[in-house]
């Protein structure tokens, strides 16, 4: 198609497959559809003014653009795929189930996380995201690291799973919600930034992550700084397991609920102490450098 097409109707279903629009033109759809699917094509197309999508010709086998405003739990809302997007904030957070695969984010791409959220998949994508809500912060796709960032409702249940690998977080990153898995792989914090944890969570998992961690609940973590580290916490196991990598801790007392430790490689800020209780069931440390309180840990008097 070597000229612009605009539809000013509203139309129902929108399906295209095979289209090409060439010379940068553009397909302008200026009403809202309920169904939307756009796949094989190549050009610009606008969608109501909320959605822009420049899909290249190198892209055309792999696109894929499927919009659904009819609410599905177990389809997604939105699937974007080998395509350039701007999509609008406010048509965004009214979207509950949202897939974006390796889509080239045109700017940064605003994303409302609410507690409608029923599942957000960003895998393999470039740019920069910048989230509000229950997880809240910035995260910016890294080179060489296959990025995902998956946000999953807990069916029947008031909690998430969440996981980031691939990211770099230049600013403090908050997660208010409360968290049944949490996993972190290749992350980086910038500038000094953290990734904080308000609420409570079950079970984290942290790989080769770089910068600081603060728990208010679980492990209770204070301002610790991880270099390329490993940690894996458990709550219904009441397990702690820190190795490989650096980690440096303040003065920190281990929550009673945690009966199983094991340290590796940890360091013990200068005149800080690690504080250990009675009702410890294992402890393995080993290669680590600081003051370890073991004041009546298995009967060792002080």
């Amino acid at each position: 198609v070597d000229y612009d097409v605009t539809i000013k109707e509203k139309i129902v279903s929108s399906k295209m497959s095979g289209v090409v629009f060439e010379n940068g033109h553009m397909f302008t759809l200026r009403k809202e559809s309920h169904i939307i699917s756009i796949e094989k094509s190549t050009g610009i197309f606008n969608l109501f003014k909320k959605i822009n999508l420049v899909i290249d010709p190198a892209n055309r086998a792999g696109c894929k653009f499927f919009l659904q405003t009819i609410d599905n739990y177990e389809e997604p809302n939105i699937i974007s795929a080998f395509v350039s997007l701007s999509i609008s904030t406010s048509f965004l957070s009214t979207i509950t189930n949202i897939s974006f695969i390796r889509v080239k984010f045109i700017g940064p791409i605003l994303l409302e996380i609410n507690n409608d959220i029923k599942k957000l998949n960003i895998e393999k994508c470039n740019g920069t995201i910048k989230t509000s809500g229950i997880v809240n912060g910035t995260l910016s796709s890294l080179q060489n690291f296959v990025s995902e960032i998956v946000v999953v409702k807990v069916k029947n249940e008031p909690k998430y799973d969440l996981k980031i690998a691939g990211y770099i977080i230049p600013e403090t990153l908050t997660i208010y919600c409360i968290l049944k898995n949490l996993m972190l792989e290749n992350v980086y914090n910038s500038n000094m930034s953290c990734f904080r944890v308000v609420n409570t969570c079950e079970y984290m998992e942290l790989n080769n992550y770089f910068g600081i961690v603060e728990m208010d609940t679980g492990p209770c973590l204070k301002s610790a700084v991880f270099n390329h580290a490993i940690c894996i916490y458990s709550e219904a196991t009441g397990m702690l397991d820190l190795k490989d990598g650096g980690l440096r801790l303040d003065t920190y007392f281990l929550p009673r609920t945690i009966r199983h430790l094991r340290l590796k490689g940890l360091v013990m800020n200068v005149s800080e102490v690690f504080h250990l209780h009675d009702i410890l069931e294992n402890i393995e440390i080993c290669n680590c450098f600081g003051l370890f309180n073991f004041k009546n840990v298995f009967n060792i008097a002080s």
